[in-house]
């Protein structure tokens, strides 16, 4: 539904509606690299200016979640 990109341009960060989780694509690899569950309906995302922190809002719940990015 929503998309956002990462700071560094490596992550793209989509709100799947229907299947109520956040897909993480690598936009080197050009695929989905992992999904994780949020509240019912994820509408929005956006990403913190250091790329540090992913915030997904949700339709039903009106919900913010706040995930923390991991760098390997």
């Amino acid at each position: 539904r929503t998309i956002a990109l990462s700071p560094e341009g490596d992550l793209l960060y989509v709100c799947n509606y229907k299947s109520g989780n956040l897909g993480i694509v690598d936009t080197q690899l050009n695929r989905q690299i992992q999904q994780i569950k949020t509240r019912t309906h994820p509408i929005g995302v956006t990403v913190s200016p250091d790329g540090r922190y992913i915030w997904v809002s949700s339709y039903n719940t009106s919900v913010i979640q706040v995930f923390e990015r991991i760098n390997d």
